[in-house]
């Protein structure tokens, strides 16, 4: 009988709110943890498509795992292909990468159109990550609070567990106007026209990013 999968979460991984979850980017030893959450959507707060960060070379956990018949993951592994056999939206956001702390890479834009797809109850179970699950996914969560009505500091004091406040995390927050934020996933059409910079792998989906 085969022993079953390792259940490995991605760096960061954590519960947000029922049906939403954050983290680092996956590798792919994370695959079949991320499996059992029986995910829908996975937002990708990147500069580059999610696949472009997986090791062509298996880790360490990935060669432990050779030889599991449910080991998904192998050395030529791609996200995309693990999505659409399993009927996950994969969506990309582009992010930039900030030098500075003053330069979040984060543009109001950006972190409106993921809390929209946050809020979507069609997209749930879904997962949304950065790089390093601290500083871009913590900023969306906190504008994700301000929206359900948390206060600010107890918006910041929940980014303080996963990434250092700057003051520039705290002036974005403020800034953040959750007047233009609707969580029915409803969108006119000529909100649908302005859609622009935005990559949907594997599913259309129509996003919100219009100023």
């Amino acid at each position: 009988m085969p022993s079953p999968p390792l259940l490995l979460p991605p760096l960061r991984f954590s519960t947000t709110d029922t049906g939403i979850y954050r983290g680092s980017y996956p590798h792919p030893s994370n695959l079949p943890f991320l499996r059992r959450q029986k995910l829908k959507t996975i937002i990708s707060l990147t500069p580059k498509p999610l696949e472009t960060y997986l090791s062509t070379e298996p880790s360490d956990q990935d060669q432990a795992q050779k030889d599991d018949p449910h080991h998904i993951a192998g050395k030529n592994a791609q996200i995309t292909t693990w999505c659409r056999d399993h009927g996950i939206t994969l969506i990309h956001l582009p992010v930039e990468a900030g030098k500075t702390k003053k330069e979040l890479g984060l543009s109001t834009t950006t972190a409106r159109s993921a809390v929209n797809l946050l809020l979507d109850l069609t997209n749930h179970p879904i997962y949304i990550h950065c790089l390093n699950g601290c500083e871009i996914t913590g900023l969306v969560i906190a504008c994700l609070r301000k929206v359900q009505g948390w206060s600010l500091p107890s918006a910041m004091h929940e980014y303080g567990r996963y990434a250092l406040a700057a003051g520039a995390h705290t002036s974005f927050l403020e800034g953040f106007d959750v007047g233009v934020v609707r969580g029915d996933g409803a969108r006119s059409e000529a909100e649908r026209d302005g859609v622009k910079d935005v990559e949907i792998v594997i599913t259309k989906k129509e996003v919100d990013i219009k100023e």
